[in-house]
C-alpha cells in the first residue's frame, strides 16, 4: 500500500505541473532554440539543483529556455544529476527530496509562458515584443525593419535605385529579418520606406541604434568607396540615431580597414561562431543566441563563474564587430 501511495503521489505532482502549464497555443517567437538551433524558443523551466559535497552542499536553480523537446530533454538530465549527486551531504539527504519533486513538477513538455517571460526579462527583452505575427515577424523585428528601411533607403538613394548600394540595402533587410522577408518583400519595403523622426530612432536601445548605423555604413560601402554625398548622408543618419559623430568615424575606420585590427576581429568572429566578414545581421543573431544560452543568471551556481567569463567574451566580441574600438 505504501508503494502505491508514493507512486500515486508522484503521479499527482506531475499532473499538477501539467495542469499549471499553458493550456493555450504555444507562443510563436522569433528566437531560435539555443540548444538545437532548428526549432524556435517555445518554453522555459526553472529547475532546482542540489549537489552534495560530503561536508558541504550546493543548492541553486537553472533556467532552461528553448523548444519544448530540448527543454524537456535538459530537464531530465538535471533531474538525473540530482538523483545521483544530490544526496551526498547531511543537508542533501533532507533537501534533495524537494528538489526532485520540483524537477518532476516541471518535467512536462507544455509551454510555461510565465517562466519564459521572466527569462526574457533577465536578458532585457520583452516577451510580447518577440511574438511573431502571421508573416513570421515579431513586433520588435517589424519595428526595427521599418526603421532600418527608412535609413537604408536614404543612403542607397545617393547612388540611385539600380546601384550596388540599393541592392545591398535590400539584401540587408532580408538578413535583418533572419530570412523571413523574401527578396521581393524587402524590395517593396525599401521602395515604400520613409525616413522617420529622431524620436522614433532614439526609442531604440543603444545596441539597436548601433546596428542600424552599422548596416547603413555597410550599404554605403557596397561599391568599396565612400563618396562625400554618402558621408553627408551617414552624418545625418548618425544624428537621427542620437549617436556621437566620433563613433561613426571609428566605425568607418574599423570596417574600411584604416585601423588594422585583423587578429582581434578574427578572434571576435570565432567567439561568436560566424565566418570572417559576416554581416551585422548574422552577427546580431549569433550574439542573441549565445547570450540566451550562456547568460549567467540562468545557469546553475557551479557554472556561473565560467558563464560570466564566457558572457564577457561574447559581449566584447559583439561590441568590437558591431561598433569597432571604443
Amino acid at each position: 500500500m505504501a508503494f502505491l501511495f508514493w507512486i500515486g503521489f508522484l503521479v499527482a505532482v506531475y499532473l499538477v505541473g501539467v495542469l499549471l502549464s499553458d493550456h493555450g497555443p504555444t507562443p510563436q517567437l522569433a528566437a531560435d532554440c539555443p540548444y538545437c538551433g532548428i526549432r524556435k524558443v517555445e518554453t522555459a523551466r526553472r529547475l532546482w539543483i542540489m549537489r552534495g559535497l560530503i561536508l558541504a552542499h550546493r543548492f541553486g536553480s537553472v533556467t532552461l529556455v528553448g523548444c519544448r523537446q530540448c527543454v524537456q530533454r535538459s530537464a531530465r538530465r538535471v533531474a538525473g544529476s540530482n538523483l545521483l549527486l544530490g544526496w551526498w551531504s547531511l543537508v542533501g539527504i533532507f533537501v534533495n527530496w524537494f528538489a526532485l519533486l520540483q524537477n518532476l513538477f516541471n518535467m512536462n513538455r507544455r509551454s510555461k509562458t510565465s517562466t519564459l517571460r521572466r527569462a526574457f526579462r533577465e536578458l532585457g527583452l520583452d516577451l510580447d515584443e518577440q511574438i511573431t505575427d502571421s508573416a513570421g515577424l515579431s513586433k520588435a523585428m517589424r519595428s526595427m525593419l521599418t526603421a532600418a528601411a527608412g535609413l537604408l533607403r536614404q543612403i542607397a538613394m545617393v547612388e540611385g535605385p539600380r546601384s550596388r548600394e540599393w541592392n545591398r540595402a535590400r539584401d540587408a533587410l532580408v538578413a535583418l529579418s533572419g530570412g523571413v522577408l523574401a527578396v521581393q518583400e524587402a524590395a517593396a519595403l525599401l521602395e515604400q520606406a520613409t525616413t522617420q523622426g529622431p524620436a522614433t530612432y532614439r526609442s531604440f536601445d543603444e545596441e539597436q541604434r548601433l546596428t542600424l548605423l552599422h548596416v547603413a555604413l555597410e550599404v554605403a560601402l557596397a561599391d568599396g568607396t565612400l563618396s562625400s554625398d554618402e558621408k553627408q548622408s551617414l552624418h545625418h543618419i548618425t544624428e537621427l540615431l542620437g549617436i556621437d559623430i566620433e563613433r561613426l568615424q571609428v566605425l568607418i575606420d574599423s570596417i574600411s580597414g584604416a585601423t588594422d585590427r585583423t587578429s582581434e576581429l578574427t578572434e571576435a568572429y570565432r567567439t561568436l561562431g560566424v565566418a570572417d566578414g559576416a554581416g551585422v545581421a548574422e552577427i546580431r543573431t549569433a550574439y542573441r543566441k549565445l547570450m540566451l544560452k550562456h547568460h549567467p543568471d540562468r545557469l546553475p551556481p557551479e557554472e556561473r563563474d565560467a558563464a560570466t567569463v564566457r558572457a564577457a567574451e561574447i559581449n566584447m566580441a559583439y561590441e568590437l564587430l558591431l561598433a569597432g574600438a571604443r
